[in-house]
């Protein structure tokens, strides 16, 4: 099948390990413009080695949640000089959800502290073949004005810190500006302040996915794959499309995918928004104008049923066109 678009949105966590190469610009969208003081376009010529990546939901304010897809890279080549600038400017050609790039870490958190350095220790990304100079560099710096520490997201440091003991040292003078997930011996994946440019890092970066209001109190991160016009030797449609979604998975030994829930309106929005954005709502996408969802009533007609299991209940959120279900079909 061929997998047109992806979609995360916030619905919890998810992870993935595995190395694996992964070369600037090799994102869904990748933005030229500038926004600062640096262009968006990655080092030239390099390709990095993907550690891991892991989702967290993260809630931004009160009322929503996020969910926010960390990607960890082990330690840059040798000849990739300026590596902190370097590794900042490719966290910001990733992007999983169009509009919105990565940038290198922001840790809020102690929660979001914690699920870094324990997927870094789990999967002994901290040593060798990964990284042999111990660390890894994390969105915070004193580039912008000295003796202060700003975040990639242009907030100071005023909230949740994890220094290592006697960190930061920058004076001002040493020229220690750029900051890393320290694993020195004793540091722990503490933080400390590095030389921006005297040795490649592993890096991390974020990628925002869809920010959701008023979702429900799980928010669970689900990722949503939309698959272009079967075959038309694809015989039977609607199982094949079923059996094919059951063996997709974020996290190895973790939860199977399925046909989409569309349980909630806001998920239903953005799907059909999606679609229409991406103009996969028809030609060359295509041709027969829908996509399968996980709807069904073939156990008991009349009687629909998510492919979670919960039946379509009349107090249901539902989104039928005129006229539907009508029965020209069982399934729908």
């Amino acid at each position: 099948m061929l997998n047109a678009e992806s979609l995360n949105v916030t619905q919890n966590l998810t992870a993935s390990s595995g190395k694996q190469s992964v070369a600037e610009g090799d994102s869904s969208e990748v933005e030229s413009s500038e926004s600062d003081d640096e262009s968006t376009q990655t080092p030239q010529q390099k390709n990095y080695t993907l550690g891991g990546s892991l989702s967290e939901v993260i809630n931004p304010d009160e009322e929503g949640c996020m969910c926010m897809k960390y990607e960890i890279y082990c330690q840059q080549p040798s000849d990739d000089h300026h590596y902190f600038k370097n590794a900042r400017k490719f966290c910001k050609s990733r992007s999983f959800t169009k509009g919105l790039r990565g940038q290198l870490v922001v840790i809020r958190n102690k929660r979001s502290d914690r699920i870094l350095r324990k997927f870094i220790k789990d999967n002994k990304l901290h040593r060798a073949p990964c990284t042999t100079n111990k660390g890894f560099w994390i969105g915070l710096d004193a580039l912008r004005q000295d003796n202060l520490f700003i975040w990639s997201n242009n907030f100071p440091t005023c909230g949740y810190r994890n220094w290592a003991p006697n960190q930061p040292d920058y004076d001002g003078k040493n020229n220690k500006r750029c900051v890393q997930l320290s694993y020195k011996r004793g540091d722990n994946g503490k933080w400390s302040d590095e030389y921006c440019d005297s040795q490649p890092k592993g890096f991390i970066c974020e990628i925002p996915g869809s920010y959701v209001k008023h979702f429900d109190e799980n928010c669970m991160c689900m990722l949503y794959e939309f698959y272009c016009q079967q075959p038309d030797d694809d015989h039977p449609y609607y199982a094949n499309a079923e059996a094919y979604c059951n063996t997709r998975f974020v996290q190895n030994g973790g939860p199977r995918g399925r046909l989409a829930v569309l349980r909630k309106s806001v998920v239903d929005l953005k799907i059909r928004e999606f679609i229409m954005y991406n103009n996969l709502d028809g030609p060359p996408c295509i041709t027969k104008f829908g996509f399968w969802i996980g709807l069904e009533d073939t156990l008991n007609e009349d009687e629909f049923i998510w492919s979670d299991g919960e039946s379509h209940c009349q107090d249901d959120y539902r989104n039928w066109a005129p006229g539907e279900p009508n029965n020209n079909t069982k399934k729908k």
